[in-house]
C-alpha cells in the first residue's frame, strides 16, 4: 500500500496548526527542530503585534524534548499542533507511546502549563488540532494492521475526550469529495495529509 509506504518514510512533523493569536494580537509559535522524524517542540512567543522575522520571538521553552517545561511532555514529537482558546494554549502532539495534549494558562506574564496527558496509547497518529466554536477537537489516524486504518476526531468536553471513529477500511463513515484528497466526514471536509488528516476551514 503507497500510503503506508509514504508514512513509514516521511513521518512528517509538518501536518497541523502552528502560528496561534493571543487575545493581546501577539502571535504564537510552535517550532519543531527537525523538518521529518522525532523532533524537539519548542513554543515561541512574539514580543510585539508585529513581529517581522524570527528573531522579534521569545523562546517560551520546550514542550516536547530535553528540558521540557511541560510535565511528562516526553522525549520528542512528531507533527505538532496547537491552538489558543481564551486563556489557555492547547498543544498537542505525536509521541513515543500515541497522542499527547497539554495545556497552558497565563499567570501574569508567566505559562503555567498542566502535565501531559494521552489521548490515545498506541500506533496513533495526530493529524490536526482544532476548534469547532469553542469546542475543542483533534483528528487522528491509527494503522490497524497492514491492510485497514482507521481516522477520527476526539472532542474534548469539560475534562474528557470523546472519541468518533470516522472511516475505516470496509466501513466508510466518510465520502470523498474533490480534489480526491479531501474526506466530507459528518459534515466537515477534512484534508489528507501523511500520517493524519487536518480539517479544512
Amino acid at each position: 500500500m503507497l500510503n503506508r509506504l509514504l508514512y513509514e518514510f516521511y513521518k512528517s512533523p509538518n501536518n497541523g496548526r502552528q502560528i496561534a493569536s493571543l487575545g493581546d494580537g501577539r502571535r504564537v509559535l510552535l517550532v519543531h527542530s527537525e523538518i521529518a522524524g522525532p523532533a524537539t517542540l519548542r513554543l515561541m512567543v512574539a514580543r510585539h503585534q508585529t513581529p517581522q522575522s524570527i528573531a522579534d520571538f521569545d523562546d517560551a521553552g520546550v514542550l516536547a524534548g530535553r528540558d521540557s517545561i511541560v510535565p511528562d511532555g516526553g522525549p520528542w514529537g512528531f507533527g505538532g499542533s496547537m491552538v489558543v482558546a481564551g486563556n489557555a494554549i492547547h498543544a498537542a502532539w505525536t509521541g513515543p507511546h500515541g497522542i499527547e495534549h497539554a495545556r497552558a494558562t497565563w499567570v501574569g506574564k508567566r505559562l503555567h502549563w498542566d502535565p501531559a496527558r494521552h489521548i490515545f496509547e498506541g500506533d496513533y497518529w495526530l493529524g490536526d488540532l482544532f476548534l469547532v466554536g469553542k469546542q475543542l477537537a483533534l483528528s487522528w489516524h491509527r494503522t490497524d494492521d497492514r491492510q485497514n486504518e482507521s481516522v477520527g476526531v476526539v472532542w474534548l468536553k469539560e475534562t474528557r475526550w470523546q472519541v468518533q471513529q470516522l472511516q475505516r477500511v470496509g466501513h466508510d463513515l466518510c465520502e470523498t469529495v474533490r480534489p480526491a484528497t479531501h474526506l466530507l466526514c459528518a459534515g466537515v471536509v477534512f484534508t489528507r495529509f501523511v500520517r493524519g488528516l487536518a480539517m479544512s476551514v
